[in-house]
């Protein structure tokens, strides 16, 4: 127990050093607040531990001790499980010709494209220069913080790449994963193959989202960035777990 308990006070330390300097040099990056807060907690606990010369849990019953180590067990083996289907998501790329292209909105600052959305959208012109017969639904409305809908900036980059204007379909009310899938549905056919492209660390959940909305999905990941890439990849785990439980067929 000694070792687990300095463990987890060295990674939270690490982790919230990480996730200061994300944010010093980003700015504000979605969810590292959170993953923050969760590192203070842990070097609260180990700091605690330490001090206490790992006592808490020795004076508890049994029984529970038990219950915890269980607990703990089966979150791990969870947590391992889930990021391995990310990571397989992230890893793995279709390369098929698909018949529409669905490509996920990830935020602006102002009417200026984040660093995830130009990979995404970089990913969709070289999808499309393989395989020119399909087409781009430019998926995502505007948010908090943005002057412009994604959709809207996703299309006028595209045009400004070469890609026609008539292969590209705006959908610019949808303010989640969710709702990517759902509003776009309207552009899509029954039989339709549709490939979906977004960042690596969210392909898994957006396949997954599109799965139990009936769509025959597949993934053409772009690349993540790698500074954030841990953040994202923590925030992924609950996200997928959520949608996994919430969002039915």
């Amino acid at each position: 127990m000694k070792y687990f308990n300095r463990g987890i006070l060295i990674l939270s330390i690490l982790l919230l050093l990480y996730v200061i300097v994300i944010n010093i040099v980003y700015g504000n990056i979605a969810f590292s607040k959170i993953l923050g807060f969760a590192c203070i907690l842990g070097i609260l606990y180990g700091i605690f531990q330490i001090r206490q010369h790992d006592q808490l849990l020795a004076i508890l019953p049994i029984w529970l001790k038990y219950i915890l180590y269980g607990l703990f067990t089966a979150g791990l083996i969870l947590f391992i499980i889930i990021e391995s289907v990310i990571i397989y998501g992230a890893v793995h790329i279709d390369e098929l010709q698909a018949d529409k292209v669905v490509v996920l909105g990830a935020g602006l600052k102002g009417d200026q494209i984040t660093t995830s959305l130009l990979y995404r959208l970089d990913t969709a012109i070289e999808y499309y220069q393989k395989f020119p017969e399909t087409t781009l639904i430019v998926s995502g409305g505007q948010g908090v913080g943005e002057t412009i809908s994604e959709a809207s900036a996703m299309y006028q980059y595209l045009i400004e790449h070469g890609i026609p204007k008539e292969k590209i379909i705006q959908e610019d009310q949808s303010t989640s994963t969710y709702e990517n899938f759902k509003f776009s549905m309207q552009y899509i056919q029954a039989n339709d193959k549709v490939m979906i492209i977004s960042n690596d660390f969210h392909m898994s959940r957006a396949k997954l989202i599109a799965g139990r909305l009936g769509i025959d999905a597949y993934g053409y990941s772009a690349p993540s960035h790698l500074p954030t890439i841990i953040n994202f990849y923590i925030r992924e785990f609950f996200a997928y777990l959520k949608d996994f439980i919430l969002i039915r067929p």
